[in-house]
């Protein structure tokens, strides 16, 4: 699978879709670790910090919604507010 992939989606927050392999989840830390360092630029500015949440996804039509990590073939990164439940 490849590293990501960037599909149309209709939430703003959608970031990428990785795959469950080491190039996916190498994938998902850089960009926790790009969300973590502008958390920390803004902290002190008031700008509300941010969070980075995976969706696991399954094969075929995924009409099982959002999957346990264990079960993912693949993940949906989405950043949020981190003061925002979504």
């Amino acid at each position: 699978m490849s590293n990501y992939v960037v599909k149309e989606r209709v939430s703003d927050s959608y970031i990428c879709t990785v795959g469950n392999d080491s190039q996916g989840m190498e994938a998902v830390r850089s960009i926790r670790r790009q969300v973590s360092r502008l958390n920390k630029k803004y902290k002190n500015t008031g700008q509300t910090p941010s969070r980075v949440v995976l969706r696991g996804r399954g094969g075929g039509q995924d009409r099982y919604g959002n999957l346990p990590v264990n079960m993912a073939k693949r993940f949906d990164v989405y950043i949020y507010d981190r003061n925002t439940w979504r």
